[in-house]
């Protein structure tokens, strides 16, 4: 007889996720830091529980936000439980029904097969090439940072993203700010509609685009690597264009 699945959204919903991540593709390793704010349901327990698959969550820490003011509770032990695909922070005290926010420091790494965050070969005059992608739906946002990984699980997601100086960096929303740091661009993106985690998206690499504008005036871009002639993008645009002008009608 199968288990029954349990679903982490009943004991914690996330509202706002802060997502630093540097997905390096030379090492092919994940860093990064998710701190997620929300709210714990159900009965008191000594532990808040995640989604991870693949990750290594090095450190925690967890915020209590009350009337009282702000309330740091050690987390007194970090379980992964990888048949569960889970985290579990426990901490030696009662943590009641209320909002929190969790700190984790993770690391993980970036895949050959297409999900999670992976890399994309191909080449370019002759020169073998890679871009950094991503592929979360339906549940392979676990592999690239701690989280609630079931669709019900909705809220804002705020990235920031750290990838190779020359190269375009993209995701769901346009860059809020960008900056060199280190040899690396660190590009913080705006904060995204309320949705669930497997939306998330982002790439990086040696992209060009086409650009159009619709009638109401919305720009539309169409991105793809040099490896295809600049022509190649215009259907894809075109099609682009006249969807969202119909959207809009």
């Amino acid at each position: 007889m199968s288990k029954k699945v349990r679903l982490l959204f009943a004991g914690f919903r996330p509202k706002n996720y802060k997502i630093y991540l540097n997905p390096d593709r030379e090492s092919m390793k994940i860093t990064g830091t998710a701190t997620v704010a929300g709210q714990k349901m159900g009965r008191p327990s000594q532990r808040l529980t995640f989604h991870q698959h693949g990750l290594k969550i090095t450190t925690a820490t967890i915020v209590k936000h009350d009337k009282k003011g702000d309330q740091e509770i050690p987390v007194s032990r970090i379980n992964h439980h990888k048949t569960l695909d889970e985290v579990r922070l426990h901490t030696d005290q009662l943590l009641y029904p209320g909002q929190y926010t969790a700190t984790m420091q993770f690391e993980g790494r970036v895949q050959e097969g297409m999900n999670g965050v992976y890399v994309c070969n191909y080449e370019h005059d002759g020169q073998k090439k890679q871009l950094v992608a991503t592929q979360f739906e339906s549940h392979f946002a676990r592999q690239a940072f701690p989280c609630i990984d079931e669709p019900e699980a909705k809220a804002i997601f705020e990235l920031t993203l750290i990838s190779p100086k020359g190269e375009v960096a993209l995701s769901n929303m346009p860059a809020a700010n960008d900056e060199e740091k280190d040899g690396k661009l660190v590009t913080n993106f705006r904060p995204t509609p309320r949705m669930s985690t497997y939306l998330l998206a982002f790439v990086y690499g040696d992209m060009q685009h086409k650009e159009a504008t619709t009638k109401e005036g919305t720009a539309v871009r169409v991105w793809a690597t040099k490896a295809h002639a600049p022509e190649a993008l215009d259907f894809g645009l075109d099609v682009a264009k006249r969807a969202i002008q119909a959207s809009a009608a």
